[in-house]
């Protein structure tokens, strides 16, 4: 086993959601792949395909290839809030526009529009770069429910559930998740699955999301026959 600094989403998350929907479905055969390819060039992570309840071929998907990109801007955020620049940006823009006015007018005049000009700045700067962070969440949660054809989206991430406490990119990040219908599991240094938000399920426009894949074949014979396959 991983050790606990070491622990990584994609170490666990195939056996937990594995287990997951064995619970769901009462026992029944859930196969499990890794790296299936899309007829349309994409690739998920990972492939869960059964059948549900009602003997309806179900597939889930999972992501974990976004977890280094999202997990580095959801723990900065949580350990540094917004970059240090919006104060250098003020400072120096609020100095110019000082140095520009006191030559043709009164020194005091002068300082309180600079000084004004710095707290506009800062709070232009927070609000511009705050917004330029949602905007690189939403690219990269879109991007993952378009390349994820299945009923349940899953996303994986390595990283504690503890940095979610008091974290306002976070709760944006789980937000979008949830509007896209996405899942969330993490895995932190403890090496244990936390379960964020479950998936919303989405309807196949035909068919069913199974014949999205280059796998289709093998993998529909094996789950309506019941057949042993072997598992990625």
């Amino acid at each position: 086993m991983p050790s606990q600094k070491d622990s990584r989403i994609e170490d666990f998350a195939y056996s937990y959601l594995q287990s997951y929907y064995l619970k769901k479905n009462k026992g029944k055969n859930i196969y499990v792949f890794k790296a299936a390819q899309t007829k349309q060039g994409a690739e998920v992570d990972g492939l869960f395909t059964f059948l549900s309840t009602g003997n309806q071929l179900y597939t889930a998907s999972l992501n974990t290839r976004c977890s280094t990109k999202v997990t580095g801007l959801l723990n900065s955020y949580k350990k540094n809030g917004l970059s240090k620049w919006r104060y250098a940006t003020s400072i120096l823009i609020s100095a110019i526009i000082f140095f520009l006015l006191f030559q043709i007018i009164n020194f005091y005049i002068a300082a309180i529009i600079a000084l004004s000009v710095a707290i506009g700045t800062f709070f232009v700067h927070s609000i511009l770069e705050n917004r330029y962070k949602i905007n690189v969440l939403k690219d990269i949660v879109t991007k993952m429910k378009n390349r994820m054809p299945a009923d349940e989206k899953w996303v994986g991430l390595s990283m504690s559930s503890l940095s979610f406490r008091k974290n306002m990119l976070a709760d944006v990040f789980l937000k979008l998740c949830e509007e896209n219908g996405l899942g969330v599991i993490t895995v932190g240094q403890r090496a244990k699955v936390v379960l964020k938000q479950e998936p919303k399920q989405e309807k196949c426009p035909s068919g069913d999301f199974l014949s999205y894949y280059n796998l289709e074949s093998a993998v529909r014979t094996a789950v309506l026959t019941n057949t042993v396959l072997k598992v990625a």
